[in-house]
């Protein structure tokens, strides 16, 4: 697909648990891209025909780190609910998303075999927590876990 088409496929993909794949994929993708200071129509140039370099889909890099890295996907309408579910792929992690309610903020960090992860989210919104091996249904305010990776 194209580089602004994939975008749906990437939306499936981490739904369906390959995350660490999306995010495998977009830095290749996309790195030239931001060499040239803007997202083009397609992932490689064509010298056959001319190819506009100004797209709107460069956002869509930060959608899914926000969603894969961070965890953290809207779920109710004006923010007011959100699920917590952040991919582990790399060293550290997180997002800050500002919405009407005030910061959502998620970060993650490896320290040896364990995860330090923290969610911090303003009055009003209510996180369904999905974390590797802890029993957390909900989360509100500030809270934070230890995740091992064993």
């Amino acid at each position: 697909p194209s580089a602004y088409w994939i975008t749906y496929v990437y939306t499936t993909l981490a739904e369906r648990g390959h995350g660490p794949a999306v995010i495998d994929h977009i830095r290749p993708n996309w790195e030239p891209m931001v060499e040239q200071g803007s997202t083009s129509e397609m992932f490689d140039d064509h010298v056959e025909y001319p190819m506009s370099h100004s797209h709107a889909w460069s956002a869509h890099p930060l959608f899914h780190f926000m969603q894969i890295i961070g965890g953290v996907r809207q779920t109710a309408p004006a923010w007011k609910r959100v699920s917590f579910a952040p991919v582990f792929h790399g060293n550290q992690g997180g997002s800050t998303i500002p919405t009407t309610q005030g910061n959502i903020t998620s970060a993650w960090q490896r320290d040896g075999d364990r995860i330090a992860v923290s969610l911090d989210l303003p009055k009003g919104v209510t996180a369904e927590v999905s974390l590797p091996g802890i029993n957390v249904n909900r989360a509100i305010a500030h809270s934070e876990w230890s995740v091992s990776t064993e």
